[in-house]
């Protein structure tokens, strides 16, 4: 079921995608005149719907009003903000009803047929899986009298998810159906449809134990990847190697369950051969081979190297549930017994559950004493008093010893990371002294020994320092190429030469930091009002791009540099 699980995140992030890229032309009518329609253009709005909801829904209103956008274009951008912004799940569907009951509305349209997609979405994360089959095989039928075989396949899908999710095994078959659709297809764009649909299927087969026809699945994928990579122009860098990597993790899982051990290593063969099979995805999609195959020492260096990537997201997860499982079983495969039920237990934490499984252990461990004391309570109430007394004294005891072993382990740590703070505050003192010296140098340096991408870098830092447009969160590399009076790609070259490599992001962002931690240093501001303006508008952002950059938190960086 991990696979059933992970295929359903994927389907829904494919159907998310699709919805935010398929309408931006239907609906528009032309601005009145004076307005400056850029500004409250469908792209625009549609950018910052997820930053900043209540911006894009009064941005929404506005367009309307002047014109520069039409009605069911409007509600659609309604439906979608409160659909992937606001969760207001009822409300997305208010607006969407509005499109789909328009007079104006072709029901052969995309911005039809979208509607009806994201229709079908609201009700699959509400988990009201019949509604969504209904818009499923609706919607189905519409875009197959429109003639559009990639949202007849996403319809046919998404219908055999929702059976699925409802009856394992019963949605198979309108999922073959939408591969189907697009096998029929001459048309080489529709091959990385082509190729995610059967990588989904492959594992919706895993997870009901069909291995052998998952096999069959992921062997016909591959046909269908070299294809694309021969027949599809400008497929983005690693594409191919992903979709490969992703193929041979399963396989292997699936030929090691039919006993085809042979194929299986050859499988993981060609999965290390990807550079995919390096990155954090890579290694947890080929981590459930290793622990079927009960290698749990590869699997326990698996699981070290990509439980920090997903701990940085979210510290309870169902992913970190997922690997603390592996890594309980990757133990028992070692022998490892007292390490597999910590790994346990460290889940049921996770599941916010064992307080609770306490909380029923004692209450039928005490049930157990009373049952047993009941015989003969009259004989023995004294002692059983005295029972519960030793045990109270005995819990308080442990409970003061734990608090004392607690503090102590407290004032450890706190006493070897402010000593690593201490080193790594030095190491940042000369980093940016010597960071400070190089841009001195390039400064003083005459015009004519420079080239243009480093004359070009000096007067951005010289911008960057006396009119710090870094505050404002919204700057970019267009942005600063406008300041420039020149293009964002000269920007951005000149960054990368004349800073090591650094993106146009990374550059606006180390200003950012080393500003907040001058105002850290030297102000009692609150971190969230440094973070503003230092334009981090988000405590998170400004917290995990500190520690990137610094090693520590900024109170840790403010408490180091005040000592």
């Amino acid at each position: 079921m991990r696979i059933f699980g992970k295929a359903i995140g994927l389907a829904l992030f494919c159907s998310m995608l699709a919805l935010t890229t398929g309408c931006s032309g239907n609906g528009t009518s032309g601005p009145r005149a004076g307005v400056d329609s850029s500004i409250y253009s469908f792209e625009n709005i549609k950018k910052i719907h997820l930053r900043d909801p209540e911006r894009a829904l009064a941005m929404t209103d506005s367009a309307e009003m002047m014109g520069v956008i039409g009605a069911d274009s409007c509600n659609w951008l309604r439906g979608l903000i409160h659909y992937g912004a606001t969760k207001d799940f009822p409300e997305a569907r208010r607006h969407i009803q509005k499109v789909l009951d328009s007079r104006q509305a072709d029901k052969t349209s995309q911005m039809y047929l979208r509607n009806f997609s994201l229709m079908m979405s609201t009700y699959e994360l509400e988990e009201n899986y019949s509604k969504c089959l209904e818009y499923c095989l609706e919607g189905a039928r519409l875009a197959h009298e429109a003639g559009d075989t990639q949202l007849e396949t996403e319809f046919n899908f998404e219908a055999g998810v929702c059976m699925e999710r409802q009856q394992e095994g019963s949605g198979l078959g309108y999922m073959d159906k939408g591969i189907e659709l697009l096998k029929q297809s001459t048309s080489p764009r529709t091959l990385p449809y082509l190729s995610y649909y059967m990588g989904q299927k492959m594992r919706y087969l895993s997870a009901l134990e069909r291995y052998d026809e998952a096999i069959a699945t992921g062997e016909e994928r591959i046909t269908v990847i070299e294809r694309i990579d021969k027949e599809v122009e400008n497929a983005p860098d690693g594409y191919i190697d992903e979709q490969l990597a992703r193929v041979y993790s399963v396989l292997a899982y699936c030929q090691q369950k039919t006993g085809r051990r042979a194929d299986a290593r050859k499988s993981v063969e060609a999965f290390n051969k990807t550079q995919f099979s390096e990155t954090p995805d890579g290694k947890s999609d080929i981590l459930f081979y290793y622990v079927l195959t009960g290698d749990g020492t590869r699997a326990l260096q698996i699981i070290d190297d990509v439980y920090p990537y997903y701990e940085r997201y979210d510290t309870i997860s169902p992913g970190l549930m997922t690997l603390l499982k592996n890594k309980a079983a990757a133990y028992r495969s070692l022998g490892n017994y007292r390490q597999a039920d910590l790994a346990m237990q460290r889940v049921e934490v996770m599941a916010d559950s064992l307080a609770a499984r306490d909380k029923k252990a004692q209450s039928l461990e005490l049930a157990q004493i009373y049952r047993t004391q009941e015989k003969d309570l009259q004989l023995k109430d004294a002692e059983a008093r005295a029972v519960i007394y030793r045990i109270a004294i005995a819990s308080a005891l442990v409970i003061i010893l734990l608090i004392v072993f607690l503090l102590w382990r407290a004032f450890r740590y706190n006493k070897v990371l402010t000593e690593k703070n201490q080193r790594l505050y030095e190491q940042i003192q000369q980093r940016e002294e010597e960071e400070a010296r190089q841009i001195r140098q390039l400064q003083t340096e005459p015009e004519e020994r420079l080239t243009s991408s480093q004359q070009l870098f000096r007067r951005l830092c010289k911008l960057m320092d006396d009119e710090k447009p870094y505050t404002d969160e919204t700057l970019n590399r267009e942005t600063l190429a406008r300041m420039l009076s020149t293009n964002y790609k000269y920007v951005e070259q000149a960054i990368r030469e004349c800073s090591n490599g650094e993106t146009v992001a990374d550059f606006i962002n180390r200003y950012r930091i080393q500003q907040a931690a001058v105002l850290l240093k030297t102000s009692d501001d609150s971190v969230g009002l440094i973070g503003e303006l230092c334009g981090i508008g988000s405590r998170t952002t400004l917290f995990r791009l500190f520690r990137d950059y610094y090693g520590m938190s900024p109170s840790e960086y403010r408490k180091i540099s005040q000592h």
